[in-house]
């Protein structure tokens, strides 16, 4: 019997990754095979990717709306499904976990503001004024803006794929050192997504050049 609650949990989990990988393959497909690709072609290539950017955080941000409405609604059935039961038997069942889909939607409707949050929790200075805080140089400027616009995606997509591992605590299905992978997913995708002034940070702590 086919388990359509792991296949929604799996379609939900992957999808993300999903879409970053078929994104650049179908922009790479409507450019033409060239025998070499030299340093000033795959900045091309860069730039003309990020031009998709700007649509897929539309697209992320729209994801995390539909998925936070899908624990309130989850939530508000385990709410409902709670009181017939209690109201039927007269007896009582954990709560705890309708409480955690209520928060796990909450957190994926205001994902924005958490990612803020986490910022200023972690870094002393909300996004923007992180980002206003450590420029790009001008040199190959339009290729590291690239760069870093893609790597900001990446980190968003490991954000809310440690999010949705944590939210397997909500439905009973985690597994020993979820709390940990989630963790890890969230913070490693903050810092990706503010991976530019993670890397000064290291130049002025550490003395590293990096770019």
């Amino acid at each position: 019997m086919i388990n359509i609650n792991k296949i929604k949990n799996y379609l939900l989990v992957f999808a993300p990754y999903i879409i970053m990988i078929l994104m650049p393959i179908s922009i790479l497909a409507q450019t033409p095979p060239v025998p070499s690709i030299t340093g000033a072609q795959a900045g091309d290539i860069l730039l003309n990717i990020s031009q998709d950017f700007p649509s897929l955080i539309y697209w992320l941000n729209g994801l995390c709306t539909v998925i936070g409405i899908s624990f309130m609604l989850l939530a508000f059935f385990k709410f409902k499904h709670l009181a017939d039961f209690r109201t039927m038997t007269g007896g009582q069942q954990e709560v705890g976990k309708a409480f955690m889909m209520l928060a796990m939607g909450a957190i994926f409707l205001w994902m924005p503001f958490i990612i803020n949050v986490m910022t200023y929790s972690l870094f002393g200075l909300t996004v923007g004024q992180l980002r206003s805080s450590y420029t790009i140089s001008p040199v190959n400027h339009q290729y590291q803006v690239a760069f870093f616009k893609m790597m900001s995606i990446i980190g968003l997509i490991s954000f809310i794929r440690g999010w949705l591992i944590l939210s397997s605590l909500a439905k009973g299905q985690s597994q020993p050192g979820t709390i940990g992978k989630a963790i890890t997913h969230i913070i490693a995708g903050l810092f990706l997504y503010h991976l530019l002034a993670v890397m000064k940070i290291f130049e002025n702590t550490m003395g590293v050049t990096f770019i």
